[in-house]
């Protein structure tokens, strides 16, 4: 299991940072007044300007009385009837008058065909095409006054956009990825909204963000999935601003400085996170005691901060990572004023280092997010209390108010409700059920801490076989190794209540409780680092005989509170 800088590198999507910046935004805006203003004998024409050009612009097409055709540059007005066609090292954006902003990556191809808009009720229509390129945009005014009055035609398909951001990339054969971006509520007001694509030969609903389809020609889009690295890689090359620009513009200050962790060994895991006061602030205020938040905008600054590989545009599989993921209120203390990642709390370290006492580290509405489906009402929350107890050698995870809506067939729709609880503590000193023969080290060195404590549910919610005994807890990364059956120790319960109408088959619950190690500040004391940051992750299973388990839904919980 990784280290929590690890799974904060695994946990976000790349695509969530893909955001028009409020200040172009208001740049656009100031270009789009002055020119109304000073509008001329093609006013009935004018639709919008063009801002933020990079490389060769050209208006291919134009309708009589519109622009003339050649070059575009920043500032030009773009009129009804454009055929604009960005150069193979070009981009640009677009603002048309109701706000709606498409950015348009390299070989992009785009026809305004259609534009109708009064700005005193905030309706009207609006139908383009792209044709070719990556590309994405922001859906302004036009699209939340109703379903139908933005439609984006593609070579495979058309989309209906309700209020939202959408990424997509076409190729020259007409095949092509489309992305729900988002982004959920944030600091800009901005709604999640959604997407359908269609064709003659089917529909999808895009309603969850960094969920793709892909269309072919004479096929109907495909089921929403996660968006593939490739996919996300291609957009950001072709249309991406600069990340650590645009979250800080996001969050709401003027700048976050969000400067990349250095990774100086290459093993994926930064060892140095600069000091950022405005990004710790905003994690403050975003907590309180063991709240967490899933701002977006605070998260993908998180993850800007922690991913070497992500800042530097290396786009990896597990960098997508699982959806359910949040930060504790004692995130703030890594960026207030810049930390040392010197690892994981080892086994060894817990039971050698000399640490007295106990910590609990709690987080309250940890939420939970499918992993396997996009379905409407997918997911839930939970609260965690989590107290090592170093002088006994103890873990205790007490879990309550736990909810899940799953997707368990993964067609599509919520078929499983369930609550679940759970008050089990792990013992790992010598007086527990390990004793002496507890395992530190294996091939690679030291072994984690990792306490992990699991349970099988049949359909009846009864507790069933999960590796060999009836229940499984351990201390390590390996779940073969200082092994015990939780049950067997006294006042230790784990329970799932059906909260619908009923379980369609067997049910695994994994918790995993864990310390890392972080140097806060550029002059904290090595023995302060041990132990420090808590975190938590919780997963649901769908176990299949004979082959891997099918992950369901997952929460995760970073830089918990102490209490």
């Amino acid at each position: 299991m990784p280290s929590l800088s690890a799974r904060c590198t695994r946990s976000t999507s790349v695509v969530s940072r893909m955001r028009v910046l409020p200040g172009i935004m208001l740049s656009l805006l100031s270009l789009l007044s002055a020119l109304l203003i000073s509008g001329g004998a093609a006013a009935a024409e004018f639709i919008g300007v063009a801002a933020a050009l990079r490389g060769d612009v050209i208006r291919v097409a134009a309708a009589d009385g519109g622009g003339n055709i050649g070059p575009v540059f920043s500032g030009s007005r773009v009129f009804l009837g454009d055929e604009i066609e960005v150069a193979s090292d070009g981009r640009m954006q677009i603002m048309l008058l109701d706000e709606t902003v498409f950015t348009l990556g390299s070989g992009a191809r785009l026809t305004l065909d259609e534009f109708v808009y009064d700005p005193a009720t905030q309706s009207g229509a609006m139908s383009t095409r792209i044709t070719r390129g990556a590309f994405r945009f922001v859906s302004g005014k036009l699209a939340k006054s109703s379903p139908d009055a933005m439609k984006v035609r593609l070579p495979a398909a058309s989309l209906s956009i309700r209020g939202t951001q959408v990424a997509g990339i076409i190729d020259e054969d007409g095949r092509g990825q489309i992305v729900l971006v988002g982004p959920g509520p944030n600091a800009v007001d901005a709604t999640l909204g959604a997407i359908t694509v269609n064709n003659a030969l089917g529909r999808v609903d895009l309603t969850r963000p960094n969920f793709a389809t892909t269309i072919l020609p004479d096929q109907a889009p495909t089921p929403p999935r996660l968006a593939s690295p490739e996919t996300i890689q291609q957009i950001e090359q072709g249309t991406g601003e600069d990340a650590a620009t645009k979250i800080a513009e996001a969050v709401g200050v003027e700048s976050l400085d969000v400067i990349p962790a250095v990774d100086t060994d290459d093993d994926g895991i930064p060892d140095t996170i600069v000091g950022n006061t405005a990004l710790g602030q905003n994690i403050a205020n975003a907590t309180d005691g063991a709240a967490v938040t899933s701002d977006q905008a605070i998260l993908d600054a998180v993850f800007a901060a922690l991913s070497p590989v992500v800042s530097d545009g290396e786009v990896e599989a597990d960098d997508l990572g699982t959806l359910g993921v949040n930060i504790g209120a004692g995130a703030a203390a890594l960026f207030s004023s810049g930390a040392q990642y010197r690892g994981d709390t080892t086994i060894d370290q817990l039971l050698n280092y000399g640490l007295t006492g106990s910590t609990t580290f709690s987080a309250t509405d940890v939420t939970i997010s499918c992993a396997n489906s996009a379905a409407s009402g997918c997911g839930g929350s939970y609260d965690i209390s989590d107290r090592w107890d170093f002088a006994t050698g103890s873990v205790r995870m007490v879990l309550s108010d736990g909810t899940a809506a799953l997707d368990y067939s993964g067609d599509g729709t919520v078929d499983t409700n369930i609550g679940f609880s759970m008050d089990v503590t792990f013992e790992y000193g010598v007086a527990g059920p390990l004793g002496s023969s507890i395992v530190t080290t294996n091939q690679a060195g030291d072994i984690p801490g990792y306490v992990h404590v699991a349970a099988e549910y049949d359909s009846s919610l009864n507790l069933g076989a999960y590796n060999v005994t009836e229940t499984t807890s351990h201390i390590s990364q390996d779940e073969a190794v200082n092994s015990v059956d939780w049950t067997a120790i006294g006042g230790n319960s784990m329970t799932v209540t059906d909260r619908g109408s009923g379980i369609p088959g067997r049910l695994v619950i994994r918790n995993d409780a864990f310390l890392s190690n972080f140097a806060l500040g550029s002059d904290a004391a090595a023995a302060d680092s041990i132990g420090n940051i808590a975190s938590h992750e919780l997963t649901i299973e769908k176990p299949v005989d004979g082959d891997d388990p099918v992950e369901l839904a997952t929460g995760t919980v970073h830089g918990m509170a102490k209490q």
